[in-house]
């Protein structure tokens, strides 16, 4: 059964279909907004606030979905809902940089390391490269790996095309890569 039929079965009063929605992507979606806040206070309240609108939109979402006209993934929905909830998580603290041609960053102060040695280390360098990134290609990495999705997945919650996805993949693998090998470089 698809994510919008259990959506659909849900607004005809069967409580179970959301259960099984939520079952379904509640390893994925926490994934996700984890790998965007780290923190799990934060990740906890997104993700509450995430199936709570999906309730409460339930009637105007099955609307969409029965509109023929309309292309809709439910999928797609919970992660693009959940990457605004983490913008606007970011926006309030002042921790996005917007820039020309409307690009994201997280706003990052802190200095490259010197030496990447345990894998602690390795772990801090790749989070610090990857604030430095736009927010869209930190999306597409996160979902593609922790995320669980395939490409087409992923290029579907982020509502771009399958190649702009790999693209993205790709210059966050570029990005990263320093830490890596510094880290191969130590003997790890």
């Amino acid at each position: 059964m698809t994510d919008e039929e259990l959506l659909m079965l849900y607004a005809t009063g069967r409580v179970r279909a959301m259960e099984d929605l939520y079952h379904r992507h509640r390893v994925g979606l926490y994934s996700y907004i984890y790998n965007q806040v780290r923190d799990r206070t934060v990740a906890d309240d997104i993700m509450q606030d995430v199936w709570s609108r999906l309730i409460l939109d339930t009637e105007r979402i099955v609307s969409m979905i029965e509109d023929e006209a309309l292309t809709f993934s439910l999928q797609s929905y919970l992660y693009r809902m959940a990457r605004n909830r983490g913008i606007d998580h970011f926006r309030a603290r002042g921790w996005l940089r917007e820039m020309e041609g409307g690009e994201t960053y997280l706003v990052s102060d802190t200095p490259p390391p010197e030496s990447v040695l345990s894998e602690a280390d390795l772990y801090a360098c790749l989070e610090r490269r990857m604030r430095d990134l736009r927010i869209e290609l930190h999306d597409a990495f996160w979902l593609t790996r922790d995320g669980r999705m395939t490409y087409q997945q992923a290029a579907s919650a982020l509502d771009v095309a399958t190649e702009t996805v790999k693209d993205w993949v790709r210059q966050v693998l570029r990005a990263i890569r320093p830490c890596r090998e510094e880290f191969d470089h130590h003997g790890h």
